[in-house]
């Protein structure tokens, strides 16, 4: 049994695509989070009740039925302002203006180490409640990264 330590920070991933979701587990957890799953946004607002330790979440933009990405992401920023969101898909790729503040984005497929990268530095703003800041949006940051780029 895995012994999860104090400081460790808490992920939600949200991913409707098992082995995608189970990818990012395994990743996450190797890079030192504690990582929750959820299959759907409904499930992933039902956790976030139940956990107020979550610091990130990142999420598919398109997660099933019931609410999408942006939406689960709209709401975490009502209900749970302290939060940070890492948003992905390899299909929608959101302007700055949809992107609720704390959110980032990344473009699918993008390196799994810049999405340990991106997890850890906002864990680490989260913790310590500072808001990621853009040229594009005073509150939100769009990484649109693909694979092949550095």
């Amino acid at each position: 049994m895995m012994t999860v330590e104090p400081d460790q920070p808490v992920v939600l991933i949200v991913e409707d695509q098992v082995l995608v979701r189970m990818t990012a587990h395994d990743l996450l957890s190797e890079a030192g989070f504690q990582v929750i799953e959820a299959s759907n946004g409904d499930e992933a607002l039902r956790i976030l009740d139940a956990r107020p330790d979550v610091v990130v979440v990142i999420s598919d933009i398109e997660i099933g039925d019931g609410i999408d990405g942006l939406e689960l992401a709209r709401k975490i920023e009502e209900s749970w302002p302290g939060i940070a969101v890492i948003l992905v898909s390899g299909r929608t790729i959101p302007s700055a203006v949809e992107l609720p503040e704390r959110s980032v984005f990344l473009a699918k497929p993008y390196p799994l180490s810049r999405l340990v990268e991106q997890a850890r530095t906002m864990a680490d703003q989260a913790m310590r409640g500072v808001v990621v800041e853009s040229e594009q949006n005073a509150h939100t940051s769009v990484v649109p990264l693909r694979a092949n780029d550095a």
